[in-house]
């Protein structure tokens, strides 16, 4: 894990949140990297909403926060666009 996220992950556990970290390693293709059967083309938030619904299940009262860096950061805009708050 790169190390600037475990301190992103322990500044979190210490101001009270649980956190969770999900990497989608998949979108890195390269010769060190075996391809995937399923390449996510970030072109649809259904992983996104499959962990978001995960962790609702695990902790059904708790707050969800999303942060997200980079393309992450992308799928979780695109995720909120498509399920906006009412």
């Amino acid at each position: 894990m790169n190390p600037n996220f475990r301190h992103t992950l322990e500044a979190l556990y210490k101001d009270g949140f649980r956190a969770v970290f999900c990497h989608w390693r998949h979108a890195r293709l390269g010769p060190h990297y075996p391809k995937p059967k399923h390449f996510n083309s970030f072109t649809t938030t259904d992983d996104v909403n499959s962990l978001i619904t995960h962790v609702h299940e695990c902790y059904p009262e708790a707050n969800i926060y999303l942060v997200g860096l980079s393309m992450g950061g992308q799928m979780f805009l695109r995720w909120a666009a498509e399920h906006p708050v009412i």
